[in-house]
């Protein structure tokens, strides 16, 4: 099995943070994205996950940090209220990308337009579905 050097330690945060994950929060490599409908729920989602965290003695390091952010660019995603879409710089990147005429120009160019394995895609569109879903107590 194939394992980064990040393999501990996402697996920690896997184990640790099941019931979390795609409700409230991603664990990819040594990334930790937590999502809020509201700044209240945010709040204690953080909170919970840096005291979660310091349980086991690992700690946010804090030039990483950013919270309470209305859109992130995230794993070449914007990810905002209205949901998630790929950044448009990467389309614009697309666009411009002379023809392949070899097969390590082919590679790369597949390589790029296929950047991020299923793991990925099902954490953004369940992100996307906490984004779209209604609130509690609402008719919609």
């Amino acid at each position: 099995m194939f394992q980064t050097c990040y393999g501990h330690y996402e697996q920690e945060m896997n184990d640790m943070f099941r019931d979390q994950l795609k409700n409230f929060m991603v664990v990819f490599l040594d990334d930790i994205l937590i999502y809020s409908r509201t700044l209240d729920d945010h709040s204690q989602r953080v909170r919970f996950v840096l005291q979660s965290l310091q349980e086991i003695q690992f700690y946010a390091k804090i030039s990483k940090c950013e919270v309470f952010k209305k859109f992130i660019n995230y794993l070449d995603h914007l990810i905002t209220e209205r949901g998630v879409e790929i950044d448009p710089s990467c389309i614009e990147e697309v666009k411009i990308w002379l023809a392949p005429y070899t097969i390590i120009k082919l590679r790369s160019f597949l390589g790029f337009v296929d950047l991020f394995p299923t793991k990925i895609y099902s954490q953004l569109l369940a992100i996307d579905h906490i984004i779209h879903k209604p609130s509690q107590g609402s008719n919609a």
